[in-house]
């Protein structure tokens, strides 16, 4: 990857998916888009803010994934604004807006107890709580899951079309493995 100016450049990603739980099988296709703003260049690192300004479930099949799709976005809210350092193969070198994005954490679990109702608890829904989350190495690992990071920045290196992959499918878990859940 190679940024040869500063600037600001608009991506559009569209994902298409088939997910199966147990016995419903769904198809999905999905559409987010995002600013990415270069601004600076030093050395072999760039420093970028991205900002996702529109993610939409365009199609979908299965009313249990529409309602799934919701709750996940919620969650996705978190990596709305990100700002960082990378390197210039597209690797993750530091989070610098990480006391913005803890406090971000915060209000979604807020939002998501009241979606869901007043007695859901977070931390025990999830494997993560405030102290796991806050740790510079967790958000680390997180981050580099975005699908930006991946597509655009790791995959194929800046600049380079899709097709020039040779690749025909792309398997991937996307952002949310790395929380574990809990049966209730």
């Amino acid at each position: 990857m190679q940024f040869l100016t500063t600037g600001t450049k608009k991506y559009k990603f569209t994902l298409e998916g088939e997910m199966g739980l147990n016995v419903m099988y769904s198809k999905t296709k999905t559409e987010t888009s995002w600013v990415l703003q270069v601004n600076n260049i030093s050395g072999n690192r760039y420093i970028i803010d991205l900002v996702a300004y529109d993610i939409f479930l365009k199609e979908c099949d299965n009313e249990g994934f529409r309602e799934l799709f919701q709750v996940t976005r919620q969650f996705q809210k978190l990596y709305d604004e990100i700002k960082v350092i990378t390197d210039w193969e597209g690797n993750l070198v530091e989070v610098l807006n990480q006391k913005q994005l803890i406090e971000k954490w915060k209000q979604i679990k807020i939002e998501t107890i009241q979606y869901f109702n007043d007695d859901m608890n977070l931390d025990d829904f999830f494997s993560v709580n405030d102290e796991e989350f806050a740790k510079p190495e967790f958000l680390h690992r997180i981050i580099r899951e975005v699908e930006f990071f991946f597509l655009y920045l790791q995959l194929g290196g800046y600049g380079r079309n899709f097709s020039s992959w040779g690749l025909t499918e792309i398997k991937r878990d996307n952002i949310y493995h790395c929380f574990t859940f809990k049966n209730q």
